[in-house]
C-alpha cells in the first residue's frame, strides 16, 4: 500500500511539472508573438523614402534600392520597414556596397504617421582615371576605373578616357576592381605632392603618368 501511494505521488508530481512546463512554453510563445507583432504595426512602418545629394547617380535608383532593403527582414523575423528595426548603419552598409561612388551617407527617420526615411548623400569626386596597361587589346588588363583623390576606385571608366582627368597607366600585377584602393596611401601621397610641385614650379598640369612595381 505504501508503495502504491509513493508511485501515485511521483506520477502526480511529474504531471504537475509537465503542466507547469507546458504553461511556461505557451506563455513564452505568446509573449514572443506579441513582441514580434509589435514590429508589424502599420503605424510604425516606413511609408516615405527621400534621397538628396545625388548628382551623377540617379536618385530614383537609390530610392528603389532602399525599398528593396526595407522589404526584407532582419534575422528572418523582424521587418526592416519598421522604424524600430531600420538603422542608419544598415542603410550605410547597403548603399556603400551597391553605390561605391558615394563617399558620405547619413540617415534619419522623420515623423511617425507616415514615417519618412531621409537619406543625405555626398558623391566622390573624380581625381584620375586608372588604367592597367596591356599589349593585348583583348585582355581585361586594359580596364580603366575612376579614382577619387584617396585612390579609391568607384566606377568603370572608358578605355579612352580623354584628357578631362589625370590618366594613370598602371603596369602592375594587382587585379584592380571597383570598391578597392589601387595604391597605398603613402605612395599616393608622394605622387600627389610631386604633381603639385610640378604645377607650382612650371604652371603646367600633368595629363598622364605611368606607375610600375
Amino acid at each position: 500500500m505504501a508503495k502504491d501511494i509513493f508511485t501515485r505521488s511521483r506520477r502526480l508530481k511529474r504531471s504537475q511539472l509537465l503542466r507547469r512546463c507546458g504553461i511556461f512554453v505557451a506563455a513564452s510563445a505568446l509573449f514572443a508573438a506579441a513582441i514580434i507583432s509589435f514590429f508589424y504595426i502599420p503605424y510604425f512602418k516606413v511609408k516615405v523614402i527621400s534621397v538628396s545629394g545625388a548628382e551623377i547617380l540617379n536618385s530614383r535608383a537609390i530610392e528603389n534600392s532602399l525599398k528593396n532593403l526595407i522589404s526584407g527582414k532582419e534575422a528572418w523575423v523582424f521587418p526592416r520597414s519598421s522604424i524600430f528595426v531600420l538603422s542608419e548603419d544598415m542603410v550605410i552598409s547597403h548603399l556603400a556596397k551597391n553605390f561605391p561612388r558615394l563617399s558620405q551617407i547619413s540617415m534619419k527617420i522623420d515623423g511617425l504617421a507616415p514615417a519618412a526615411v531621409i537619406v543625405s548623400l555626398k558623391e566622390r569626386t573624380t581625381w584620375a582615371v586608372v588604367c592597367r596597361t596591356s599589349t593585348d587589346p583583348n585582355s581585361s588588363e586594359g580596364s580603366c576605373f575612376y579614382s577619387s583623390p584617396d585612390g579609391f576606385l568607384f566606377d568603370q571608366a572608358p578605355k579612352e578616357p580623354g584628357s578631362l582627368f589625370l590618366q594613370i597607366k598602371a603596369n602592375r600585377k594587382e587585379n584592380y576592381q571597383v570598391s578597392n584602393y589601387f595604391i597605398a596611401k603613402s605612395e599616393l601621397d608622394r605622387i600627389q605632392i610631386i604633381l603639385e610641385k610640378i604645377k607650382t614650379l612650371t604652371g603646367e598640369t600633368i595629363d598622364s603618368i605611368s606607375i610600375s612595381k
